[in-house]
């Protein structure tokens, strides 16, 4: 067996398995489906640090305004002020992906309903009193 096949039987599939594992990876209706936020937050950490390295008192002070930054932002949104806007482009791209969405959702509710009309049919097709079944014993 080689790596991959013993990667995937032994870890991925174990893992994927689990229920708890399964809600982080789907992200089926969320607005942020990549890692770009938290690639975008550790950018802006390393900017203000400004170096590859920092010792731990330089690590602490930006983590510390960081978190400062994030505190103001909460306050605004308490106090109802509009955060940043986001770009138009960002959210014409959101409407056409929620509007896609949509129309797959509708499309499979109309084949489920289409499938379930057939499954009523053929049951009720099938129904046999007992009367009927005791005629062939």
């Amino acid at each position: 067996m080689d790596f991959n096949d013993y990667f995937v039987t032994q870890w991925l599939t174990q893992w994927l398995e689990n229920s708890i594992v399964q809600d982080m990876w789907i992200c089926y209706e969320e607005r942020h489906r990549t890692t770009n936020v938290c690639e975008s937050w550790h950018s802006r950490l390393n900017r203000h640090i400004g170096k590859s390295k920092p010792n731990l008192m330089e690590l602490i002070i930006s983590l510390k305004n960081d978190s400062r930054h994030y505190d103001i932002i909460q306050q605004r949104i308490d106090h109802n002020i509009s955060p940043k806007k986001r770009a138009a482009k960002y959210i014409q791209m959101d409407r056409r992906i929620n509007g896609i969405v949509s129309q797959i959702q509708e499309s499979q509710d109309v084949e489920e309903d289409k499938w379930n009309s057939v499954a009523n049919t053929r049951k009720s097709r099938c129904r046999v009193s007992t009367s009927q079944i005791s005629k062939f014993n």
